[in-house]
């Protein structure tokens, strides 16, 4: 049987380990979000706005120096970067005892070691993944499924809990990082040079800026439609579903789907595919005040594409031994793109068509800029996996 057609048996060793480990994490990423948003929003309410968003930058401006991080976790091995991770995790258990005015300092402290700590749990997919977009889809798919899971349990964990919950967010957190130290080779710091490496990276600076352009696009469509969703949907329940859960499940299905379609048409076409995708959404959303539809197409599972497109281009142009480098080079261009989605939103002060309308322009400028890359892109054979434990 291809290996393309049998996803759970490729699961294997330390690719297994590596799905574990991103189920868990995701999963307690997801208690955690869903616990501090509802805490921050039932004990400062008006005031919780504000809040919100200071914790959202928090959250977002140490991964812009993810780059920087992914290339020390190379030079360094990944076992002591995986180690550090048990510090992110009790960053997130400090909150549950903290006034909630402390959320975004222990927010902000909690990311920049998630800058460093989870590239190194992405240097190790990637490695196995060995730049097979869907060797790399099957493992990713389960921090989807995490994800999802993760929402359910947040909301009954604050029910029961409340703020305490963040201690079950923390407990998966650590266990996440654990299972990926026993999935990592016991040896590392074999990166190159920093001058190699900074040569190595202006080569993807046009693919770095594609991918930036695109995050702040959605910036754009994630921040208006999921309000303009919310406004359509007039459930709770409904939206909550529709807004998680439901794109999670449907994600974790399409993962090797996605993978499949990166290796047939290659990470780039791909990329440039999910744009246009997106541009319609923004289209529905901007014209559509229908229910149904706008949970139809919100519900689409187009970021497992997206995702795993982005992940092999970056992957695949770097070396074997730059792989954490790449999962950083990925983390700061959400960053970067979240600061640019900041920013135009200050000058435009627009409503929702143009905000959609702004959205539609930015993945037109990313395609373009994914055009001037495939032009000036050097041609690399895909990253070799490493030899520890069994491949995929």
């Amino acid at each position: 049987m291809p290996e393309a057609k049998r996803p759970m048996k490729a699961l294997r060793g330390s690719a297994a380990k590596l799905s574990l480990s991103l189920l868990l994490f995701w999963a307690s990423y997801s208690i955690y979000y869903t616990i501090t948003r509802r805490a921050v929003e039932e004990g400062l309410g008006e005031g919780s706005y504000l809040l919100g968003v200071l914790m959202s930058g928090a959250e977002e401006a140490p991964l812009a120096a993810s780059i920087v991080l992914g290339y020390l976790a190379d030079r360094l091995g990944y076992r002591l970067p995986l180690a550090l991770g048990l510090f992110e995790a009790g960053l997130v258990a400090a909150m549950a005892f903290s006034p909630l005015e402390t959320y975004p300092i222990l927010a902000g402290a909690a990311s920049l070691v998630y800058a460093l700590s989870y590239s190194a749990l992405m240097g190790l997919v990637l490695g196995e993944s060995g730049g097979s977009g869907f060797r790399y889809s099957v493992i990713a798919a389960f921090g989807s499924l995490g994800w999802a899971l993760g929402g359910l349990a947040g909301g009954a964990a604050y029910s029961r809990l409340g703020s305490l919950g963040l201690l079950v967010a923390a407990a998966l957190m650590a266990a996440s990082y654990l299972v990926a130290l026993s999935a990592s080779p016991p040896r590392g710091g074999a990166a190159p040079s920093v001058g190699e490496t900074i040569t190595a990276l202006k080569g993807v600076l046009p693919l770095f800026a594609s991918l930036s352009t695109s995050w702040a696009a959605l910036g754009f469509f994630f921040g208006a439609a999921s309000i303009r969703l919310s406004e359509a949907l007039e459930s709770p329940i409904a939206y909550g579903l529709v807004l998680t859960t439901v794109p999670a499940l449907l994600g974790f299905l399409a993962r090797p789907a996605a993978g499949r379609l990166v290796d047939k048409a290659g990470a780039v076409a791909v990329l440039a595919l999910s744009n246009a995708a997106y541009s319609l959404l923004a289209i529905v959303f901007g014209l559509s005040t229908s229910p149904a539809l706008l949970a139809l197409a919100w519900s689409l599972p187009l970021y497992p594409f997206r995702d795993a497109a982005a992940a092999i281009a970056v992957s695949s142009r770097l070396e074997r031994r730059l792989q954490a480098t790449a999962a950083g080079l990925l983390s700061a261009s959400e960053s970067v793109g979240g600061a640019a989605t900041l920013a135009l939103a200050l000058l435009l002060d627009g409503g929702f068509r143009e905000m959609m309308t702004v959205s539609i322009a930015l993945m037109l400028l990313s395609t373009l800029l994914l055009a001037v890359d495939h032009s000036t892109a050097p041609r690399r054979e895909p990253c070799h996996r490493r030899r520890q434990g069994p491949a995929l």
